[in-house]
C-alpha cells in the first residue's frame, strides 16, 4: 500500500485491550494514490488488527488484515 502513494486519513474505530494483546481497528481514506499502471486510484476500507506487547514495551503486529471491513462513510 506504500508503493501507491497519496495521503492517507483515518479515524480510530476501536482499540480493545486484554493484558499484552490488543485489538485494533481503523477507517481509512487514502487520497492520490496511483495503481501499478499509474492511474489514479482512491482507497477507503476499515481495517483490523492483533498486536502483543515485547518484553520491551514495543507493540508488534501478530495478525494485520489491511482489509477487514467495509469503508466507512
Amino acid at each position: 500500500m506504500l508503493r501507491l502513494g497519496g495521503t492517507i486519513d483515518f479515524d480510530r474505530v476501536f482499540c480493545l485491550t486484554a493484558g499484552d494483546l490488543a485489538l485494533l481497528s481503523i477507517a481509512f481514506r487514502i487520497t492520490g494514490a496511483s495503481g501499478p499502471d499509474g492511474v489514479p486510484t482512491d482507497l477507503t476500507g476499515t481495517t483490523c488488527e492483533l498486536v502483543r506487547r515485547q518484553p520491551d514495551g514495543a507493540w508488534k503486529y501478530v495478525i494485520d488484515h489491511p482489509f477487514a471491513g467495509p469503508a466507512r462513510t
